[in-house]
């Protein structure tokens, strides 16, 4: 589905694999069966990390889809994975993210800066 819109695939590791366009920038890196339903316009227009004295801290949305678990990292545009539980999808993106960040230092892309943050919110039914 990806190639369709001209993107090309430059590396695989496992079942992850990462594609780049010819003109548009940045790196897609996506983990697991991705036959399901996916958003990737809205996966890779999302954009957090924070940096701590161990490493990054990124924050990864889960998404249950009707074949699975979807999963993405709003401050990597392009990082989603699936898998058919969520356990699947944490597994794949923990491996997808590190995945990603090689591919943009081997690519001179720069790593986004941090914009995504967390709440629970709840609400009155």
């Amino acid at each position: 589905m990806i190639e369709i819109d001209g993107w090309i695939l430059v590396r695989t590791k496992g079942s992850h694999r990462q594609y780049k366009h010819p003109s548009k920038p940045g790196i897609v890196t996506m983990a697991g069966n991705q036959s399901g339903p996916w958003n990737l316009e809205q996966h890779i227009e999302a954009g957090g990390f924070e940096i701590t004295g161990e490493g990054m801290k990124y924050v990864v949305v889960y998404e249950q889809t009707s074949s699975g678990w979807s999963a993405y990292v709003p401050d990597l545009p392009g990082c989603v994975a699936a898998g058919k539980t969520r356990k699947g999808a944490e597994d794949l993106v923990r491996e997808a993210i590190p995945f990603h960040l090689e591919g943009l230092r081997k690519a001179d892309e720069l790593i986004p800066e941090p914009g995504a943050w967390t709440e629970t919110v709840e609400v009155a039914i």
